[in-house]
């Protein structure tokens, strides 16, 4: 029988890449389209030490940086617990 199993390191900058882009765009159109998504920010700034949510670009490198931490640890737990479920379901 074949083994799935996920690479923990392919899938924690894959999630890490994609929960920093969300961060990114999400952040770029805060500055450009006045409030959209200021709540998301405002919840991504009470998780993430020294980002704050505001309408500008210099700060967000830090909530971006974060982002691709936060999703990196995130992916890698979830290949992880994943291997782990299906190496004793097998």
């Amino acid at each position: 029988m074949q083994e799935n199993k996920l690479n923990p390191i392919a899938l924690g900058v894959t999630l890490g890449i994609l929960w920093g882009f969300a961060v990114l765009f999400v952040g770029v159109l805060n500055r450009y389209f006045s409030g959209y998504g200021y709540e998301f920010l405002r919840l991504i700034a009470s998780f993430y030490p020294g980002y704050r949510a505001q309408s500008g670009l210099t700060n967000l490198p830090i909530g971006v940086v974060w982002a691709l931490v936060d999703g990196f640890i995130g992916g890698v737990l979830v290949a992880w617990l994943y291997n782990l479920i299906s190496k004793k379901r097998a």
